[in-house]
């Protein structure tokens, strides 16, 4: 049986469990992987935040051992500085994209920064007008909204109504791969 990469709602409060996790994340990487990444990030964001101060998303990634990119040459937190700039704070599409450079399975930058375009209230979340918007800036075909209410249906994983950065990767990323 394939290793699920998912915790109970206490798995976060423990360190070994979740240190076991995080390993077993790394290898294959995967949507799986993702989701338990986005479970750790949340779980260190403020109340009513999506994102992290950059100090926190560095010591974050430090703590669970993503350190260096590069085959250990560079320090992760050189190339997350890289990816947000002079932004104060990281969202999750930045720290994953920090994660997947350090165990050396990028996310190409695009589906980041496509994420980011098209999620216009910044909550980290696309709703059914910015995937309708989505799907119109992907493609030359004419979509209805039932044809987005049954493709926002057939990715929404956690049934919340909305596709998240880790929903996204799974239906266009991970699916290809």
């Amino acid at each position: 049986m394939a290793h699920q990469n998912t915790l109970p709602s206490n798995g976060l409060d423990d360190p070994k469990s979740l240190a076991a996790e995080i390993k077993a994340a790394r290898d294959p990487f995967n949507f799986n992987s993702v989701r338990l990444f986005q479970q750790v990030f949340d779980k260190e964001c403020q109340e009513n935040s999506r994102h992290l101060t950059f100090n926190a998303a560095v010591s974050l990634l430090t703590k669970h051992d993503f350190k260096y990119y590069g085959d250990g040459k560079y320090p992760l937190s050189h190339y997350l500085r890289e990816v947000v700039g002079s932004r104060t704070t990281v969202s999750f599409p930045n720290f994953v994209q920090a994660i997947s450079m350090s165990i050396s399975k990028p996310i190409p930058l695009g589906y980041k920064e496509g994420f980011e375009d098209m999620d216009l209230d910044h909550n980290g979340k696309l709703d059914a007008k910015e995937v309708f918007n989505m799907m119109k800036k992907i493609s030359d075909s004419c979509y209805s909204w039932a044809d987005v209410e049954d493709f926002l249906a057939s990715t929404d994983m956690d049934h919340d109504g909305k596709m998240d950065y880790a929903e996204m990767l799974k239906a266009f990323y991970f699916s290809q791969s």
